[in-house]
């Protein structure tokens, strides 16, 4: 393959990837036809240059296993359309993943994505902060209820866009140049992005993605050691001195992020996340080793003999995708899923214990963590919106590990574990 052919095809891919948070705030059409098209030209540039090399990373061979086994079972599925039509395509994140690892992502082009992203966070949190005070945001979308936000987005879901994509931004450049340079602007520029971005999700009243950040710092606090640790820790304070404060400027924060929170957990069982993990998971002991089939939960759950209506009791997917894996395809399945977090981190803490976590990887290994992350209601795996933010962070990740391992002899870009 001609040098000016590939370099085409990777200019294409590129582009492609850098609009690709952008495309996260509009709709699940574009993310995908971003994400399916970068797998594409990534097919066809192995394809053109004979180059097949990626088919043997250990965590591409795990997931294939994965993806095989849920294709297998789909022939047993309560509805077999539903079951192959989820499972199929699935194959795409796969192979867009591995572009973003061998191909795709260089210094460079993660400093560019870095800055889009950074960018799109920005926007989206500042979005959100106007409908908050104003009642609508910028495109005049009105707030979702007195306890809610929803920003630019058709439903309640801005706190955990935001969540899952800001820690690549918060844990790159502006990490990086405030631990290295000791100087007192980039400094003040991270403290200031991350306090917005908490504002944000704060007031969004999605209380698992307040968590989930809180969580994400705490872990970047403990894994950076010396100045940068100090920075993220003195951060995360103020982060919780000004919550507190929102808190009192408006009752209705305390009702939603405490009173409700609380009452969710002493009546896990009979809240409606309670009683679809419970149909989940008895649907789930029924079907051992095939499953149900993916996306087939409700379809399943017609032939329970329920207290609620099954639109009640079982959604389009489980809301934990622990227990979405576990119904959907078995225990086998979700042994699976298990192996591919494992090839995931094994690769990742190796890479970090021997040069350290770079500029670039602390951010996207504590995205994939959080959205990871089994205590909790999460969306389907297999959905193009949440597919987008989580195999951006894998792809992320995972060249960022190429980059530390081809340069085994560079200083450490941030003291860590």
């Amino acid at each position: 393959m001609n040098l000016r052919a590939e370099g085409g095809l990777l200019l294409a891919a590129r582009i492609l990837l850098l609009i690709l948070p952008i495309c996260l705030m509009g709709g699940r059409v574009a993310v995908d036809a971003s994400m399916s098209l970068t797998a594409i030209l990534f097919l066809v540039r192995s394809f053109k240059a004979r180059d097949w090399q990626w088919l043997h990373n250990t965590w591409f061979k795990v997931a294939v296993g994965l993806w095989l086994w849920t294709v297998f079972i789909s022939f047993f599925a309560f509805d077999r359309s539903l079951s192959f039509s989820q499972t199929v395509p699935w194959l795409r994140f796969l192979i867009f993943a591995a572009a973003l690892e061998v191909w795709v992502l260089n210094e460079v082009w993660m400093r560019r994505l870095l800055w889009v992203t950074t960018g799109v966070l920005v926007f989206t949190s500042l979005d959100a902060l106007l409908q908050y005070v104003h009642g609508s945001d910028v495109f005049g979308h009105p707030r979702w209820s007195a306890e809610r936000l929803t920003a630019m987005f058709d439903r309640p879901k801005v706190g955990i866009f935001i969540t899952k994509l800001m820690f690549p931004a918060v844990f790159g450049a502006f990490a990086w140049h405030s631990w290295r340079r000791g100087r007192l602007m980039p400094s003040i520029a991270f403290a200031g992005l991350v306090l917005l971005l908490m504002a944000a999700i704060f007031v969004s009243g999605e209380r698992m993605a307040l968590l989930l950040a809180l969580l994400g710092l705490v872990m970047g606090a403990v894994l950076q050691k010396g100045p940068l640790r100090i920075l993220v820790g003195g951060t995360l304070s103020l982060g919780l001195v000004g919550m507190v404060v929102l808190s009192l400027l408006n009752p209705l924060m305390i009702k939603r992020h405490v009173d409700e929170t609380y009452d969710t957990v002493v009546h896990l069982a009979d809240s409606p996340y309670g009683m679809i993990w419970n149909s989940g998971l008895h649907l789930a002991m029924l079907n051992p080793v095939l499953g149900t089939g993916m996306k087939n939960f409700r379809v399943a759950c017609a032939g329970l003999d329920l207290p609620q209506s099954p639109e009640d009791r079982c959604g389009t997917h489980p809301h934990n995708l622990y227990l979405e894996w576990a119904l959907g395809s078995g225990i086998p399945g979700l042994l699976g899923f298990l192996l591919l977090i494992g090839a995931w981190f094994h690769r990742m803490w190796q890479a970090a214990s021997h040069h350290g976590f770079g500029v670039w990887l602390m951010g996207p290994l504590i995205s994939m963590f959080i959205q990871l992350w089994p205590l909790g209601p999460t969306g389907s795996f297999f959905s193009n919106w949440a597919g987008g933010m989580f195999w951006l962070a894998v792809g992320w990740a995972l060249a960022a590990v190429r980059l530390l391992e081809q340069a085994p002899t560079s200083p450490r870009h941030a003291e860590s574990v």
